[in-house]
């Protein structure tokens, strides 16, 4: 009797596991088996960078949310058409680290049980193999490019810099002043265009996408208050090496991540989905100050990001330790309380990128508004690294605007919903520590500026950095 109660009691838990909770925790648990099995010869981030987009694509692409079950039909579309098709600006290292990557997640699934036994293993790693050498030359393929990728590769190709939004909106003017049928080339492919007297097709053309066409609207309007200086990149000093692992240790969120490790002590049990248990949830969210409406039945830490996301991101980051009953202090628990201030900085670093990684990836909204706030997030991230700051007034009034019709597509409210999105990552950002002056003009603290452009580094954002002395350097190609 008492085994049928502890069966039913397990299935109440896991169905509180949403699909990106059971992907985050997966994920997790191989970001921990990586640092004892890395992949030879490629960058540990880059590695988990590219099993987690690939989940992510699995799970919004072909609507398979497990990121354990991976049979050949998915590992080859997903890995051979829908990476290439969906990312754009990759480089041939990156792109060559794809296939090594997906391997490396196949042994930790094989290796933990995870693997699904319908799935051939030997199969599926042949798949893999088959797209070794084939795979770099799909990126950048117009062939093969959704249509914000054909659109972005346009622009670079043109030579605009995406961190000018005067340059990014005088393009997208361009573009849309531009006759449909030659738009209608560009967005739906494969064809590379040579100029505005491309012949008409020889179908009927189909009328414009609203959708389409209010995201790219959403685009401007979300760019057009950054008043960047022509290709003028934003200039970050990183300080010393001290000097910036305060600055880290002292983020609210790191905090957090800390107040919990302390917590855990010398281990804590924790429910079939690696949570806290529920009576723990409850403590946390009195701590906190976080509403708790009935102590009887409170809502799963998953689902208080308060809570859930430090929780998770200590897992990844080595912090904290999660086995199948317990959570214990990670390799990295002590790091921030050590004199090493260079593996505080790193620990740091490594804490702001996988943080930015799940804002940057969370939307309130339709999974095709997140290019269009990605496009917006990435420079509006460069420019808060400023000492002054941005004004971010003008998101806020397009957020305010009322609306006169129902329709999803109506380009009004695309745009509101994308600053919206925008506007509530950004507080959540000052929530954190990570920004401060939300209600005012925000920007980037000195010391956190560092890890910012380590994470957002690129086209998207390009940034420019001097050192300090004893400052330690940035992982990027300035």
């Amino acid at each position: 009797m008492a085994a049928t109660r502890r069966k039913g009691r397990d299935k109440r838990q896991t169905r509180h596991e949403t699909p990106e909770v059971m992907r985050e925790r997966v994920l997790g648990a191989f970001g921990r088996w990586l640092v004892q099995h890395p992949v030879d010869g490629y960058d540990h981030h880059d590695v988990f960078d590219v099993v987690h987009t690939a989940c992510e694509f699995k799970s919004s692409v072909l609507g398979e949310p497990n990121p354990a079950d991976w049979s050949q039909s998915s590992l080859g579309t997903v890995i051979g058409e829908v990476f290439p098709a969906k990312t754009v600006g990759v480089e041939e290292q990156y792109a060559r680290t794809i296939v090594p990557a997906m391997l490396g997640y196949i042994d930790f699934l094989v290796a933990t049980g995870r693997w699904k036994p319908v799935n051939d293993v030997k199969r599926s790693r042949l798949t893999l193999l088959s797209l070794t050498e084939d795979l770099p030359g799909r990126f950048g393929d117009p062939t093969r490019m959704s249509m914000a990728s054909r659109l972005f590769g346009l622009a670079l190709d043109e030579g605009v810099d995406p961190s000018d939004p005067a340059a990014l909106s005088d393009f997208m003017d361009r573009f849309n002043n531009m006759p449909y049928e030659w738009r209608k080339r560009l967005t739906d492919g494969p064809d590379l265009l040579e100029g505005p007297e491309v012949g008409p097709p020889s179908a009927p053309a189909e009328p414009p996408n609203p959708f389409e066409e209010a995201c790219r609207r959403a685009i401007t309007l979300g760019l057009s208050g950054l008043h960047l200086p022509l290709r003028a990149p934003v200039q970050v000093t990183v300080p010393s090496a001290a000097e910036e692992a305060v600055a880290l240790g002292e983020m609210e969120f790191v905090r957090r991540m800390r107040a919990m490790v302390e917590w855990v002590g010398a281990g804590r049990p924790v429910t079939q989905t690696g949570a806290m248990r529920r009576v723990d949830t409850v403590e946390w969210m009195r701590r906190y100050g976080l509403r708790v409406t009935d102590e009887t039945k409170p809502a799963s830490m998953w689902d208080i990001r308060d809570i859930g996301q430090p929780w998770a991101i200590a897992i990844e980051t080595g912090m904290l330790a999660l086995t199948s009953t317990k959570i214990r202090p990670g390799p990295a628990a002590a790091t921030f309380d050590s004199e090493d201030w260079i593996a505080q900085v790193n620990l740091g670093r490594s804490i702001v990128n996988v943080f930015l990684q799940h804002s940057l990836s969370r939307t309130p909204f339709i999974d095709e508004l997140q290019p269009a706030i990605m496009t917006v997030m990435l420079p509006l991230l460069a420019v808060l690294c400023r000492p002054t700051g941005q004004d971010i007034g003008y998101l806020r009034d397009i957020r305010e605007h009322q609306f006169d019709t129902p329709a999803h597509d109506d380009p009004d409210r695309i745009a509101r919903n994308v600053c919206a999105s925008i506007l509530t990552e950004i507080q959540a950002l000052d929530h954190w520590g990570l920004v401060t002056e939300f209600d005012r003009t925000p920007l980037v603290p000195a010391g956190l500026r560092p890890a910012v452009v380590a994470a957002i580094h690129g086209p998207g954002a390009p940034l420019s950095v001097e050192y300090t002395e004893f400052a330690v350097p940035l992982d990027i190609d300035d």
